[in-house]
């Protein structure tokens, strides 16, 4: 199973060693960005769960965090800061959490309702949190590695269908189409990004 997340991960991550989270011996197959960008994702999806009402804007929260995340990532590269796994876990966890958002009005042609903001904050800080305690306390590596995973691949879905309802290409072609577009924009972004 972990030999299959890592390959799994590895066309969507550096998974640069120095830029992973460790637990003694064992490691989460990517990155603190990429992490937080997939555990995000996930906690977006819980969040549906618990609250239906979405916000209408994700994908303008999306490309706002976007934004700060590649602000930071050349500010850290050009002033040498020292690399926080934490901060950068932060910012991903934002990023990802609204991309799932921007993923799901996308399929559902922005049909979500308005909800309050304090809800998404709740729901990015309970996800942060939980990150955390899995992390350090329950050590439980192997159970991030598969969070992350399962949300990235939700996400893939929810292109794909969103791509369905929208042209009247066959689903093979969309399927293609979706695949090489997410791991062409997530090398494209670790490429920038670089860390």
């Amino acid at each position: 199973m972990n030999a299959f997340l890592e390959r799994y991960f590895s066309g969507f991550c550096s998974q640069d060693a120095a830029h992973t989270f460790f637990s003694g011996c064992r490691h989460m197959y990517l990155c603190a960005r990429c992490s937080g960008i997939y555990f995000g994702a996930f906690i977006f999806f819980l969040g549906t769960l618990i609250v239906r009402k979405r916000q209408n804007k994700q994908m303008l929260y999306f490309l706002f965090f976007l934004l700060i995340n590649i602000i930071h990532a050349v500010l850290q590269r050009l002033l040498h800061w020292q690399y926080s796994l934490h901060t950068v876990f932060i910012l991903g966890h934002l990023t990802g959490y609204y991309f799932a958002g921007a993923a799901a009005e996308f399929a559902f042609s922005g049909r979500m309702e308005k909800h309050k903001l304090y809800a998404d904050l709740a729901f990015n800080a309970a996800g942060i949190f939980a990150f955390l305690f899995i992390l350090h306390f329950l050590k439980a590596m192997t159970v991030l590695n598969i969070i992350c995973a399962s949300a990235l691949f939700a996400c893939i879905l929810l292109l794909i269908f969103g791509l369905v309802k929208r042209t009247r290409w066959p689903l093979w072609a969309v399927i293609l189409l979706s695949l090489a577009a997410s791991a062409g924009f997530m090398a494209g972004v670790h490429k920038l990004l670089g860390r």
